[in-house]
């Protein structure tokens, strides 16, 4: 199911870079709020010129599929919430996880990763937002959007999402 949420409606609390998990390009990305408690997270740039979805994603979800294994964790973890997406996209998104300390990687297997403290990760961002910040999008994302009106709906992938009639149509952003 998606949700769908009008650009001014998340604000960004904080905007960072991260290497890629192959740490052959620079990652940007940034982390929203709606409300008091709904969080998401998404890609804004990529160095590397590789392609990826630019939508919002619920927090809650990526952290669910984190902790629903008990085995060691890649990037693989999220590839159900991207179907008929970009295969950057969800290793995008675990290089922000990892920069953010919510995953590291595992001491024996370097490829492999761990799951830190959520609740670590939760309180800080809920410093963020009960602190007011309100960051400007200066993404790449950001400056295609000035040319439409930015009132327009966003696309924010709350839940796995369902496909009909074959493949999801996704919009993807190369750099």
């Amino acid at each position: 199911m998606k949700e769908v949420l009008s650009q001014q409606n998340i604000r960004i609390i904080k905007i960072n870079k991260c290497k890629s998990l192959s740490g052959k390009s620079i990652l940007e990305y940034q982390i929203g709020c709606h409300g008091d408690s709904d969080t998401f997270v998404r890609i804004t740039n990529n160095s590397g010129g590789g392609w990826f979805s630019g939508e919002w994603v619920y927090l809650k979800n990526l952290i669910a599929a984190l902790e629903s294994t008990t085995q060691l964790l890649t990037s693989y973890a999220f590839q159900a919430l991207f179907k008929g997406k970009s295969v950057n996209t969800a290793a995008f998104l675990f290089a922000a996880l990892k920069e953010e300390g919510l995953i590291s990687p595992d001491t024996e297997n370097p490829r492999c990763y761990v799951v830190q403290s959520v609740d670590s990760f939760m309180q800080s961002l809920k410093a963020l937002i009960t602190s007011g910040v309100s960051l400007k999008d200066t993404s790449v994302i950001a400056s295609k959007a000035s040319t439409q009106n930015t009132d327009d709906e966003i696309p924010v992938l709350s839940s796995k999402p369902k496909l009909e009639s074959g493949k999801a149509k996704t919009q993807s952003h190369k750099r």
